[in-house]
């Protein structure tokens, strides 16, 4: 999995947070939210952050969708 953005972004950060705490292994990739990136609109045609990309799967876009995602995935217990 990628998790894509800054953690100057509240949403990113509180993502990557879950993410961790959760066991969850992933990489990070720092970009800006900006619309006008064609490598950020390739991830996400919205030009925000966070994104996660997930190996194999669909790319999700909203901080709690991919909260809500890790939480179904992660290890409560680590």
């Amino acid at each position: 999995m990628l998790l894509i953005g800054r953690n100057l972004s509240p949403f990113v950060r509180r993502t990557a947070i879950v993410m961790k705490t959760l066991g969850l292994n992933f990489d990070s990739k720092h970009m800006l939210a900006d619309p006008t990136s064609a490598e950020l609109v390739a991830i996400n045609p919205l030009g925000r952050v966070p994104a996660l990309v997930i190996d194999g799967g669909p790319t999700l876009v909203d901080s709690t969708l991919i909260i809500d995602y890790a939480l179904e995935i992660g290890d409560p217990d680590n």
